[in-house]
């Protein structure tokens, strides 16, 4: 537990620097850390209320504590005396937690945190990992923090040698260090995790897909990870009725199935993806929904009978491409079998003329890659589509401002946003709109 003591304004020196080093204020100070925010209250000046949704990094070396604004201005903390080391673990941590928070990396279940060293892409710091129920979430202290899917873990070990536990995943290794005592439960835990996460996904899959032989229900959820989209060809050939009973029991509503049919009519049937994902751990409390564009008819009633899929969403991915270039494509479609948000969202697959000059071989590559992206920011937003769609300036005020922070630093967003070309609301003028995104797509 956090010592609340730590917590307490603490008396020191204000320093504020400009991006280039220059000095632009200074004073005494007081210096108060919050859940949001260190406010500071110079002797003589205005107070400054540094948001955390506007910093970018944080430093403390030679009792010097410095936040690192994200338009390049400095804030320093010094002269705290015997507090330094308390204050400096408070801000550290506050501001730990509201970046967990803020982007989104947080779930309910789980959560044990260990304090480490990080080793990925060559780079080496202090961090704490926490591990949850479908995820293992990686604060860094001068990295932005970030997320890594137990879906797309391929293996956890642990080097005696380097006395560091490597996670091997999809896109790359990782490893956590100098855990000291807490290696052992630490990796014991990620291997928990993991193989409970394979279980529910494995009974969630036999569900949707009953009957199969034993061996080809196991490579179906080989196949077919948390988090993870396969495409049709790849479950084609695990038995020939895996797709078709898989759509058969996760679209049912009609409006679904006629976008589906419509989309599939667009696209390469062998390239249409799906996933699963279990999201029932990250749900936020609000409940919130998408803002409707037009009236849509009531969502036809769900079976109340409890099953596997509770908590569960299934989606399918649409790369609408053609070797004829002249015809509307360069866009994924994705749509959300399970989940209220009654609406198609596209996104495009290559800037226009690397689309038009693209081989097919290239073109289906890219569409793959696509594919992976887009379905990683869907999962780092638990399916919420708002901070994909709204403007800009509305995600920065009101109930959506929580997405301020990861709009900013986080990767699988500013991804699908930059990507983004249009939604179809599922209705009367859905293949307009669908005609419209497509045209976008390739302008």
């Amino acid at each position: 537990m956090r010592n609340e003591s730590a917590l307490t304004p603490v008396k020191g020196r204000f320093r504020l620097l400009g991006p280039d080093g220059s000095e632009l204020e200074a004073s005494e100070a007081v210096f108060e850390v919050g859940p949001q925010a260190l406010l500071v209250q110079p002797r003589e000046a205005a107070p400054l209320r540094v948001e955390f949704a506007d910093v970018d990094g944080l430093s403390s070396a030679d009792y010097v504590s410095t936040l690192v604004l994200e338009s390049g201005e400095r804030v320093e903390a010094s002269m705290l005396g015997r507090r330094f080391g308390g204050y400096a673990d408070a801000l550290g941590a506050s501001l730990r937690d509201y970046q967990a928070k803020g982007l989104l990396l947080e779930e309910p279940s789980g959560g044990e945190s260990f304090a480490c060293d990080l080793e990925r892409d060559g780079q080496n710091g202090a961090a704490e990992a926490r591990v949850y129920a479908t995820s293992l979430a990686v604060i860094a202290r001068e990295q932005t923090p970030f997320s890594v899917p137990l879906g797309e873990v391929r293996s956890v070990s642990f080097d005696e040698e380097r006395y560091a536990i490597d996670i091997e995943t999809d896109a790359g290794r990782l490893s956590l260090l100098r855990l000291g005592k807490r290696s052992e439960p630490c990796r014991r835990l990620l291997e928990s995790r993991l193989a409970e996460l394979r279980k529910r996904t494995g009974e969630a899959l036999a569900f949707l897909v009953p009957g199969l032989p034993t061996l080809a229900a196991r490579r179906l959820a080989q196949a077919l990870p948390d988090g993870v989209p396969a495409q049709r060809a790849q479950l084609d050939a695990i038995a020939p009725r895996v797709w078709t009973t898989l759509v058969e029991s996760a679209v049912r509503d009609r409006k679904l199935k006629e976008s589906f049919e419509a989309l599939s009519a667009l696209c390469p049937a062998d390239q249409i993806a799906a996933g699963i994902k279990e999201t029932n751990a990250r749900q936020d409390a609000d409940g919130e929904e998408e803002e409707p564009e037009e009236p849509e008819e009531a969502p036809e009633e769900e079976e109340a009978e409890e099953n596997p899929m509770t908590g569960r969403v299934v989606w399918f991915l649409f790369p609408i491409i053609s070797p004829e270039r002249s015809k509307p494509g360069n866009a994924i479609a994705v749509e959300v079998a399970n989940r209220q948000g009654r609406a198609t969202y596209l996104f495009r697959i290559a800037p226009p003329q690397v689309y038009r000059e693209a081989s097919w071989d290239e073109l289906r590559s890219l569409a793959r890659d696509r594919i992976r992206s887009v379905s990683r920011a869907l999962v780092a937003l638990t399916f919420k589509r708002e901070p994909i769609f709204l403007a800009e300036d509305k995600l920065r005020s009101g109930r959506y401002s929580r997405y301020r922070l990861a709009m900013r630093l986080s990767a699988p967003l500013k991804s699908a946003r930059a990507t983004f070309v249009g939604r179809a609301i599922h209705g009367k003028a859905w293949r307009r709109q669908l005609e419209q995104a497509l045209a976008r797509a390739n302008s």
